[in-house]
């Protein structure tokens, strides 16, 4: 119907957007009168939203107008085919939400809301364009007549009454008095359509579009595309409503609904990062034992949503599966870190008992070596001369008698001479060699020195360090007969008797479990002679 140049004001030097009928349109009345509507209905809006007018005139019987020049792309040539991506889409949908508002709050309804006259500027800005359909909503009117001369218009315009007629209401398609909701279910499907890249009531004619609009509900917009938010798919839903009275009763109220979406998604993205942040560090050094907690924390609060039953989105599957990932890992390095060291502290402890016990048992008395007896066999020693007198102490023992061989039995037959005189036996005494002194007796146990007295309460501040370095602030209380620590995180309580050992570490070691205490304005060494002392001091 119109033309569109640019052109410059030369009163005011800026350059502006005059728009004219077409030639071939310009004695037709009805495009007359509805360059006229354009013109007086958006000369009474201002909003950000809406292309503002300039002028209205006419030359030579030419009516223009003089309109603020726009530099960008209309939204059906911007994303054609293709899904807008999430925070663009959802802001674009508060920009004309709120300027089909500011419209309906001065008694104009647009009724031909559609991509071709939605205009992006190169700063992000929508602006919704011609208003040639548009009418000034009063009581107790009817549209039929309207909205016949609207069909008119379509229909005599190739090209356009496809699309026209695919952004409808259902009541506008029918032919009944229009109101508010009608524009909202057009900006509905055109937010569809930014949100997929398909139309809801797509069709080859203007009879299936038709039956399409009146007849069957559009598919799932999460189906097309998997990355919507289950709420902006709730969203669509109520603006597609073919019943108008359970549709948006206005377009203040889909505004609210995108506003708090937008505030949603802003804040789900700031705790993505700031949790991808945290785990990444945690998992590098491993020194903060509490990042796995939060972590766990925020993934479990990204998981609540309004609407459970939905497949999530792929986002939110990567940013699950990296994070299961980083987690398992970091579960395996704690679990593997403490089997180590309850190794190591089992072996330790075992080797602390044996050195223990070797060092308090006492010396073993060795056995004393027996008497030594050695005895000589008698020595006979023949005389020749003089027979030998036998010792008044030691009887005279019987020569044994001489082995017989060949030489004695041949000296047998000759005549025997006299009978040699019997040996002297001289006695050997057997000499007695003494058994060495056993060694004294071990000492008798020196009695324990007497523990001094328990000492009273006394508290300290201190801290409590924990498994990978990580401390709590809090109050450390001796008393006679236990060890106290309190603090905002946990509190501990160790008797005397459940004490083991207290290391140059400080580190107190009960059945199973240990504890180290550091102590404001102390040394380590200080520290482990303060328990040392309390811990000689009381009854175990």
């Amino acid at each position: 119907m119109g033309v569109v140049y640019e052109a410059e004001d030369l009163k005011l030097g800026r350059h502006v957007a005059l728009k004219l009928i077409a030639g071939n349109h310009a004695g037709e009345s009805a495009t007359l009168e509805r360059f006229w509507r354009e013109a007086r209905t958006a000369s009474a809006l201002n909003h950000p939203g809406i292309c503002t007018i300039y002028e209205i005139n006419e030359s030579e019987s030419q009516p223009f107008l003089v309109m603020e020049l726009l530099d960008g792309q209309s939204l059906d040539r911007l994303y054609v085919g293709q899904a807008m991506p999430i925070p663009r889409l959802i802001e674009l949908g508060v920009q004309l939400s709120d300027a089909v508002d500011a419209a309906h709050r001065k008694g104009i309804l647009h009724r031909d809301l559609k991509p071709a006259n939605i205009f992006v500027t190169g700063s992000g800005q929508a602006k919704i364009l011609d208003f040639g359909l548009a009418r000034f909503q009063e009581a107790g009117s009817t549209d039929s007549t309207d909205a016949g001369v609207t069909a008119r218009d379509m229909l005599t315009s190739p090209g356009t009454t496809l699309g026209t007629i695919a952004y409808m209401s259902p009541e506008q398609a029918r032919g009944e008095e229009l109101d508010a909701r009608s524009d909202v279910f057009s900006l509905g499907v055109v937010m569809y359509e930014m949100a997929t890249g398909k139309h809801p009531f797509g069709g080859t004619t203007s009879a299936v579009v038709f039956d399409k609009l009146l007849n069957y509900v559009p598919a799932a917009a999460i189906s097309l595309n998997h990355e919507l938010p289950p709420e902006f798919e709730n969203l669509l839903n109520k603006a597609l409503e073919k019943d108008r009275e359970l549709r948006y009763q206005s377009a203040a109220e889909l505004r609210a609904d995108l506003r708090r979406l937008q505030r949603s998604s802003s804040s789900s993205r700031v705790a993505a990062s700031a949790a991808q942040a945290r785990l990444s560090g945690s998992y590098a050094g491993m020194t903060r034992a509490d990042s796995v907690s939060h972590t766990q924390a925020v993934v479990a609060q990204s998981g609540n949503g309004s609407r459970g039953e939905t497949a999530p989105r792929a986002g939110q599957r990567n940013f699950f599966s990296l994070h299961l990932v980083w987690l398992t890992g970091a579960a395996m390095a704690v679990v593997l870190a403490a089997g180590a060291g309850l190794g190591i502290w089992h072996h330790h402890r075992k080797a602390a008992a044996a050195a223990a016990a070797a060092a308090t048992a006492p010396p073993a008395a060795k056995p004393a070596p027996a008497p030594v007896t050695t005895a000589a066999a008698p020595i006979a020693k023949p005389s020749p001369s003089t027979p030998a007198e036998p010792s008044p102490s030691t009887p005279a023992e019987p020569s044994p008698e001489p082995r017989e061989t060949a030489s004695t039995h041949a000296r047998r037959a000759k005549p025997k001479p006299a009978p040699a005189p019997p040996p002297v036996v001289q006695p050997v005494v057997a000499k007695v060699v003494p058994a060495p002194a056993a060694p004294p007796p071990p000492p008798a146990a020196q009695p324990a020195p007497r523990k001094p007295a328990a000492p009273a309460a006394v508290s300290y501040s201190a801290r409590h360090m924990r498994l990978f370095g990580m401390s709590s602030k809090g109050t450390l209380k001796l008393t006679a007969t236990e060890l106290s620590y309190t603090s905002n995180a946990h509190s501990v309580s160790v008797s005397r008797n459940q004490i083991r050992a207290i290391d140059g570490n400080a580190v107190v070691e009960t059945d199973g479990k240990k504890w180290r205490f550091e102590i404001d304005g102390m040394s380590n060494e200080q520290v482990h002679d303060l328990l040392a002392r309390w811990y000689a001091s009381g009854p175990h």
